[in-house]
């Protein structure tokens, strides 16, 4: 260190776990004789990412037909996170189309940015049909949840005649 000239020293810390977190750290330059020993002590909390919107309603679609619309993945933070949304609450193998899709499906949420994932309901069968998709967010504990709800329904022409 030069004379009359100040040092900063930065800490950075990632945490895996929401609540007080504490951490002893050495700090050593040995051409100075430094040897600290630093207690450092925070209280994490919830990464501030979140669904735009938590629920999407189709309402009634033809069968066969298909509707779009998108949710946004909102971070809050100054880091990027990494999602993932679970297939296996909405696609049920290759014996059954899926109903719904998300695009796309996993990716990154830029630091202070949005992310859009486009959902979209394309009904096979005439019922209700209605998702909880969970989304894992590196590094937060919570899951984000989407529901999708729809109808699929159908015409059936009917032609009768009379005398």
């Amino acid at each position: 260190m030069l004379p009359g000239r100040r040092s900063e020293l930065i800490f950075e810390y990632t945490p895996d776990a929401v609540g007080v977190s504490e951490a002893f750290y050495r700090f050593t330059v040995p051409a100075q004789g430094v040897n600290e020993l630093f207690l450092l002590t925070g209280d994490v909390a919830d990464p501030r990412i979140y669904l735009n919107r938590n629920r999407v309603d189709f309402s009634a679609l033809l069968v066969g037909g298909h509707a779009s619309e998108t949710v946004y993945i909102v971070n809050k933070e100054h880091l990027p996170f990494d999602f993932h949304f679970d297939r296996s609450s909405f696609d049920f193998g290759p014996s059954t189309r899926p109903q719904i899709s998300l695009n796309p499906s996993s990716g990154v949420v830029p630091p202070e940015g949005r992310t859009a994932i486009e959902v979209t309901f394309a009904p096979t069968e005439e019922k209700g049909q209605n998702y909880n998709v969970p989304c894992a967010v590196r590094r937060k504990p919570t899951k984000l949840s989407l529901n999708v709800k729809g109808e699929g329904y159908a015409i059936h022409p009917r032609l009768e005649l009379q005398d």
